[in-house]
Formats: C-alpha cells, structure tokens, sequence
C-alpha cells in the first residue's frame, strides 16, 4: 500500500516528469549539452501488462466488471435481472464444446444478448454513477466491435480485425502495433527524444496506444521542451516524420525538422521523378520530350491531380515499353510534389547522408532503455506506462551524467 501510495502521488503531481528535467539540468552543468542543439526522435513498442483476451472472453469479462462496479454501488439487483445467463461468477470460460461450432456460435449469441441488455438496462437507472457508465461504455464496445447481426437479431463473428480495436477489458488502452511486418506486439508505443553531446540523455518521452503512428507525439514533446527551455534547433528522424505542414510550423517555431521523404514506388514504368516539373510554368515533361499543361495554381491548393498524355504521342513514343502497358501515361501529382522533389534531391547529397547518419545514434539509447525496464508494462494503463518509462529514462541519464564526471569547475575531493 505504501508504495502504490507513493506512485499515486508520484503521477499526481508529475514527479518523475520533474525528475527527468533535473538530470538534464545536471547534464547542462557537466557540460553535456553541444551548442548545435541538435536532437533525434524515434519510437518503440511496449508490450502491454494485461493478457490480450479474445471476443468471448472481453464480452463475458466486460459483463463481470459492469456488475462489479455496479455492486459497489448498490445497483447489480436490477441489472442481473436481465441477464439470461447464471454462470457469471464461476471463474473461467464457460463450460462448452469448444470443437463445436454451433456451441460456440450459441454461446456467442447469449453473451452478446446479455451485454446489450445489460447496457440498456444501466442507461435506464435514474442516476448513473460515472465509474459505471464508462464501464457501461466499454461493454458496449467489446460487444458491437468483432460482431455482426442479421435483420433477425442472429450473431456472428466479423472477417478480420476491427480497427482500433480493444484488446482487453483489464486494460482498455492496449492496442494491436507492429513496427514491421515481424516486429509486433499488444500495448503500447514508446516515443522518445534525445539530444546532448552525441546525442546521449533522454530529453523527452511519451507513450501512446501501440497502433498510433510514429510520429502521433512529436509535435507535443517539442512542445513541452520548449516550455523548460531547451526546444532543439533541429530533429533528425526517420521517414514516419516526413510531413511538410509540419516542418513548415515547426520551422517558424525555430525547429528544423530533418527526415527522409516516403520512397518512390518503383516498378516496370519509368518512375514519375523522370519527369520534369516546371511548377511556376505548370508543365510537366516526359523523358521522350512530350509537354502536358496543367495550371500551376493547383499546386497551391495542396490537392492532388492527375496529368494525362496524350495517346497518339504515347502510342508512337520509342520508351512506351518501359513506360507504361496502358495506350496512354498518366501521372499524379502529389499534394506536395514539388516539395517531395526537392526533399529527394537533397537527400541525395553527401551533405544529408552524412548529417543524417546521426540517427542511428538513438538506437543505442532505445536498447539500453529496454535493458532498464521499458520494454515490458509493468502497469495497467497508459498513465503508468509513462511514468514506467520515465523512469528508465531517469535511470539512463543518471549513469550518462555520472559517468561524465563532476560538474565543469568542480575539483573532487583529493
């Protein structure tokens, strides 16, 4: 009790979150911190501290936790009364032929029937109290989000995964996430920020559901740095932070965003890059020397279009076969073509290739942030996930500080 106690308080009054800022004012003082202000943001998944329950177990457990809270406040007499099924408090799944189809198909139709009774009946009381109605909500969610139901009222399971779907009733927050095809888990997704000299100390974390996207907190830690006075003058990052809207605003708030634009598609046709854009003149030219005509304006706007050739030009033209199967090319023009252009070019340079090598430096930070503990919840929760989080981060910049000796100026003891 004594230690939830102190977590509690810990996460009431952003404890740890002033913890990580005194280490890297500790770093400031030991000289950690080059003058380039330069840092790298990354991501990683964390697995959730919850088991991942299938659609009969989330519904059933959802009816449980709905009469549980309800019981706390003296109202679970009316609600069990609609429920059809009595075996609600035995533990375990319940007692069928899980080989048999129709059992499960049967069983599935009573749990979702209880549910949807269950959820009427709670929103019928007079006064519902706030813990139970988000209980109420969440029961509503498991039970509509994997299922199906025919004009007779008939149940059955849904092809494939719903999207955002919840994964567990004792810890709703917990998403499906893969960073790759083979790198998976279920819970959450760690963001975090580095910078100092090589970019060594933790400068910013933040955890999300494990299927938000990469770059779903970048904006907010640098916003949250440049409320404790060290925003960076640039970030490096991998493509999931290419965004142009947001390089220009956080361009304008002093941060130069540097990442690799998404990849051309490649294949049979010669790729779009071949072709020459003239934005100010609104044309775009063909390796064999075709010019279409479009109106420059449409760039403004940011709306995608499609530039169409000729088919008379396209049918005679000596490149057709590398070029495309169709009678005529047509080529789409992104919302931001001039800008993924020129982004490309710049990639292409030795300057960028060597400024951006520098990101790998963040791995190191990420594996040893696994090793300290961020790699599995330890909680329920993405509140305490965080807080899980920084703690480690605490942890790792402590030893980078105690391993750069004392302060600049201090002498230690003789």
């Amino acid at each position: 009790m004594t230690l939830c106690d102190h977590r509690r308080r810990f996460l009431q009054h952003g404890i740890a979150a002033a913890m990580l800022e005194r280490t890297l004012a500790s770093a400031k003082q030991a000289g950690l911190f080059s003058p380039e202000r330069s840092q790298i943001v990354d991501s990683f998944l964390i697995h959730g501290g919850a088991a991942v329950q299938d659609t009969y177990t989330l519904i059933r457990k959802g009816i449980v936790r709905v009469l549980a809270v309800a019981r706390m406040h003296e109202l679970d007499g009316p609600l069990s009364a609609v429920l059809k099924r009595t075996d609600y408090h035995q533990p375990g799944k319940p007692r069928i032929d899980w080989d048999d189809a129709e059992a499960r198909r049967q069983l599935l139709q009573a749990l979702v029937d209880d549910a949807s009774a269950l959820v009427a009946a709670a929103r019928a009381l007079a006064k519902v109290p706030e813990d139970l109605k988000a209980m109420v909500d969440l029961l509503e969610r498991v039970a509509t989000q994997d299922i199906e139901r025919d004009p007779d009222g008939t149940v059955r399971l849904k092809q494939g995964v719903a999207k955002d779907r919840v994964i567990s009733v004792v810890d709703p927050e917990m998403r499906h996430g893969h960073k790759t095809a083979s790198n998976r888990a279920d819970g959450y997704k760690a963001h975090l920020m580095t910078g100092g000299e090589g970019h060594r100390l933790v400068t910013a974390v933040a955890v999300t559901p494990a299927n938000a996207p990469d770059d779903a907190r970048l904006e907010a830690m640098l916003d949250d740095q440049e409320r404790h006075g060290h925003r960076p003058a640039e970030v490096l990052g991998d493509q999931a932070y290419f965004d142009v809207e947001r390089a220009r605003r956080q361009a304008e708030k002093g941060t130069l965003i540097v990442a690799k634009a998404p990849r051309r598609r490649t294949g049979r046709a010669l790729s779009k890059e071949a072709f020459a854009l003239d934005a100010d003149a609104g044309t775009l030219t063909c390796p064999a020397g075709q010019t279409v005509r479009f109106d420059p304006g449409r760039l403004q706007h940011h709306k995608g279009f499609v530039v169409s050739f000729a088919a008379e030009a396209c049918g005679a033209c000596p490149l057709k076969a590398r070029c495309t199967p169709a009678a005529a090319r047509q080529v789409t023009i992104h919302p931001y073509e001039v800008e993924l252009r020129q982004a490309r070019a710049y990639q292409r340079t030795p300057a960028f290739r060597e400024r951006y090598r520098l990101r790998a430096r963040i791995e190191r930070i990420v594996r040893q942030l696994k090793t300290h503990g961020a790699r599995k919840a330890r909680y329920w929760g993405r509140i305490k996930v965080r807080f899980q989080l920084l703690l480690a981060a605490i942890n790792h910049n402590i030893k980078e500080v105690m391993a750069a000796g004392p302060p600049v100026g201090v002498v230690g003891p003789a």
